[in-house]
């Protein structure tokens, strides 16, 4: 992977299931772990991210269950959260920091902020604290600027913006990617999905290759399909569903004829197989064998793997078919430490070839999970 933004390292204390850890990351990062373990809290972080950058946070804090629900045992515990990003990449290397801290009602509010930049062949790095005491992160006013911390503000947004989290778990009737989209809406492909139809229209007109390549995966994951009907609405030129048909092409089906783990295998795979232009600079995505099938499942892992020759990966599954697929120093494991004073605590553990020696000779790391070897499988 060159030319690329990479996120080198990140720290994280205080926030929901992490007293404190630390990551160095790889192109591929696949975390296993057993329910309740605090994997699928690491991409949550990423998420909260999202919503930081949007200036959103106290919406992500509200549906979270407030700032008390956020932060490590609540705020008698953890007063303040903390984090530290560190991102590698050919225009330079720089760090993001920032600190929440518990305020009233049940909020979270900024009590440090700082940026640090430096690109080669300078010796001395920028750095620059932001403004403290506010609500929403300081990255979006400051960057509206034309002073020197203005551009690297505008250097840390678009870093930010580019860790994508995936979660097309919600594929209930009234969800965003069942029902008419804005066609318009192509640019790149929405966290839920909810945009789906739109974003495979714009690939049908304009990547056509790309294109091709997606359909014939989604077939191979979801047989039944034929083939994908990509138009807009003939009653309302603005708005797209998507619409597919079987073997039988006098009968055209919606997408609340589609099952939940088809419609998220089709999300997943277009997510996966974008054009290299449109893909996120880091691609996160929570549990992606929820309700697929098997074969489904291993397709998934395929894509995952070639992706991160391109993008970083960031994956949380407990899926042994899934983490088959892939190498132990790929493999990061999360499990729940207990402390004498009965509060728990998630720990980051990477995989390594060496520790697991000769089991490999005879198991594959989906093996190697389900009877516990590797660690993170369920008690």
């Amino acid at each position: 992977m060159t030319n690329v933004e990479k996120l080198k390292r990140v720290r994280i204390e205080g926030f929901r299931s992490f007293g404190s850890i630390e990551l160095q990351l790889r192109d591929l990062n696949v975390l296993i772990g057993a329910n309740g373990s605090g994997k699928s809290n690491f991409v949550g972080f990423f998420n909260m991210l999202n919503f930081m950058l949007s200036g959103s946070l106290q919406t992500y804090v509200g549906r979270k269950g407030g700032g008390t629900s956020i932060l490590h045992y609540g705020p008698k515990k953890t007063p303040v959260m903390s984090a530290e990003l560190e991102f590698e990449g050919p225009n330079g290397m720089s760090e993001y920091r920032f600190s929440l801290a518990f305020a009233s009602p049940d909020r979270l509010l900024f009590t440090n902020e700082y940026v640090q930049f430096r690109k080669p062949p300078e010796k001395h790095p920028f750095s620059q604290t932001l403004k403290a005491g506010q609500f929403e992160s300081d990255l979006l006013d400051v960057a509206t600027g034309t002073k020197t911390v203005s551009k690297v503000a505008r250097i840390f947004i678009n870093r930010l913006k580019g860790l994508q989290v995936y979660h097309f778990h919600d594929t209930t009737e009234t969800a965003y990617i069942r029902t008419l989209e804005d066609v318009d809406r192509n640019r790149a492909l929405m966290s839920n999905g909810g945009n789906l139809a739109a974003i495979l229209y714009r690939l049908s007109q304009t990547k056509p290759a790309h294109y091709s390549r997606i359909i014939s995966t989604i077939r191979l994951a979801v047989p039944y399909l034929k083939s994908l009907i990509l138009e807009p609405d003939p009653l309302n030129a603005g708005r797209i569903k998507l619409r597919w048909t079987d073997r039988n092409p006098d009968y055209e089906f919606g997408p609340h004829q589609l099952s939940d783990g088809s419609l998220r295998a089709i999300a997943l795979i277009t997510a996966l197989l974008q054009p290299e232009d449109m893909l996120p600079a880091v691609i996160l995505i929570d549990e992606p064998e929820l309700g697929l099938h098997p074969q489904a499942v291993g397709i998934i892992g395929s894509l995952i793997k070639a992706t991160s020759a391109k993008r970083q990966v960031i994956v949380a599954t407990q899926s042994p078919r899934l983490l088959a697929q892939f190498s132990p120093e790929d493999v990061v494991v999360v499990e729940r430490s207990e402390r004498e004073n009965g509060m728990g605590e998630s720990k980051l553990q990477r995989l390594s070839e060496d520790e697991l020696g000769e089991w490999l000779k005879d198991y594959d790391l989906g093996d190697l999970y389900e009877m516990n070897v590797t660690g993170g499988a369920p008690q």
